[in-house]
């Protein structure tokens, strides 16, 4: 068997010209449509919108005599200032001496070197102290559960640099220092 060889093409799968033209006129009829459809339904609930309004308004209208509504018109202007003079409140300034507010009240600091359960642990926290050159003094204070604690004070100090000197010592000694303050 001999092959031959045909000069006839195959045929492609392409729509004929008649074909494309159509689908392309059904796609534009489809798109104008959904268009119009879209725009009738905001036009359509756009006017439901002003109608509704303007109707409240027409009912509210008729309800309202005319004396009322030039009243209404007249006392748009603000009354907001002449309502708070109504309502204002006067505070009494307290009397004070012009001797007080010249005089500074006067920071005391105080150093806590320790707090012990027993008395002897506060004793022998004081001898240390008494040793490094501090005066210390012992505090009993009873706490909110009713447990009994001794503090190791030290002070107190009129001035700032003299408590951070004394703390400094301390801390370069191994005690703890908690630095407390008062005004007198």
């Amino acid at each position: 068997m001999v092959n031959k060889k045909s000069n006839v093409k195959p045929k492609k799968n392409r729509p004929r010209t008649g074909q494309k033209n159509s689908i392309s006129k059904l796609r534009i009829a489809s798109t104008i449509i959904v268009t119009l459809t879209f725009a009738s339904g905001l036009y359509l609930i756009s006017g439901i919108k002003v109608n509704n309004i303007s109707n409240k308004q027409s009912s509210t209208d008729q309800t309202i005599p005319e004396q009322e509504k030039s009243l209404n018109r007249k006392q748009q202007a603000f009354t907001f200032y002449e309502r708070l003079k109504g309502n204002a409140v006067n505070i009494k300034q307290p009397e004070s001496s012009s001797n007080d507010t010249n005089v500074k009240k006067e920071t005391v600091y105080s150093i806590q070197a320790g707090s012990f359960k027993t008395e002897q642990q506060a004793e022998q926290r004081l001898v240390e102290l008494t040793l490094l050159g501090f005066e210390p003094t012992i505090s009993a204070s009873i706490n909110a559960s009713g447990n009994r604690w001794h503090r190791v004070m030290i002070g107190p100090f009129t001035s700032r640099r003299e408590m951070a000197a004394a703390r400094s010592q301390l801390m370069t000694n191994k005690f703890e220092a908690m630095v407390r303050e008062e005004s007198r």
